[in-house]
This record gives C-alpha cells, structure tokens and sequence, in this order.
C-alpha cells in the first residue's frame, strides 16, 4: 500500500510543479552567446519581474542606452507595446518548464515573426533564449545566454 502511494505521488507531482520564477537581472553572456545572425541588437541586460501570470521587462540595449519596456501574461492573451518605431503583438505559452514567447514585428518598412524559447538552468543563474526569427527575406537563429546578477 505504501509502495503504492510513493508511486502514485512521483507520478502525479510533476504536475503540480510550479512554473520557474524569472525574476532578476540578467547580463548578457556574449562569449557564450551566438548573435552572428541577429536582425537587431540583443540587449545587455535583462530585468524581469515575474508575478503569477504577468511578466514585466526592461531591457537595456546598450550601455548608455534608454531602457525599453514592455508587459507581456502567460495566460496566452495576447500582449501589444512598442519599442521604437515598432509595434508588437506577443503571446506566450509554457511548454514544460520553458516559456515560448511568439511575437509579431511591425515596423515602416518590414514585418517579420521572432519565436522565443526561454529557458532557465536548473541553478537558476543561467536564462537561456534561443531565437528564430522569420521573415520575407529569410529565416535566423540565435542563441542568447544571460547570467543573473546578484543584487
């Protein structure tokens, strides 16, 4: 009977696992990074604010750049915020234990798609986004690897 409930409890506990919890600042790793084909500049720091389904970010785009923001929910509704001259319409999904950030580009003069898979180590000082980018003159890969700050 013992054995039983043992079994039953490691079988059903995966899903009540939380989902991670990506809160921090996060610094961008470019030795570890592969950015060669990236369309835009990755930024250099993170800051993420994870509470239940919503998720707020500021980037910093570069030292001595203005940060950007924007809000995006993990409850799959969609998300619409600019950053520059572009507008975006994101939506997000868990698949596991990481989060696919889907969003859609619109800027003057072009449109393209940029699908996230973020994902963080087991440690947790490791975020890990891999990039694919499609768009009317073709498609990109990218690996971004951020470490996270101590406070």
């Amino acid at each position: 009977m013992q054995m039983r409930l043992v079994l039953l409890l490691l079988l059903v506990a995966p899903l009540f696992a939380a989902d991670p919890d990506y809160s921090g600042i996060w610094r961008l790793n470019a030795a570890r990074s592969e950015l060669q084909s990236m369309n835009e500049p990755a930024a250099v720091t993170l800051r993420i604010e994870h509470r239940g389904v919503k998720i707020h970010c500021t980037a910093l785009p570069s030292e001595g750049t203005t940060p950007v923001s924007w809000d995006y929910t993990t409850d799959q509704k969609e998300a619409r915020y600019k950053i520059g001259d572009t507008s975006r319409n994101s939506r997000l999904k868990w698949e596991g234990d990481a989060l696919l950030v889907n969003t859609l580009v619109n800027a003057r003069d072009r449109s393209y798609t940029v699908m996230d898979r973020w994902k963080i180590s087991r440690d947790g000082k490791t975020l890990t986004i891999r990039r694919q980018v499609e768009s009317l003159s073709g498609e990109s890969e990218a690996l971004l690897v951020y470490e996270k700050q101590d406070r």
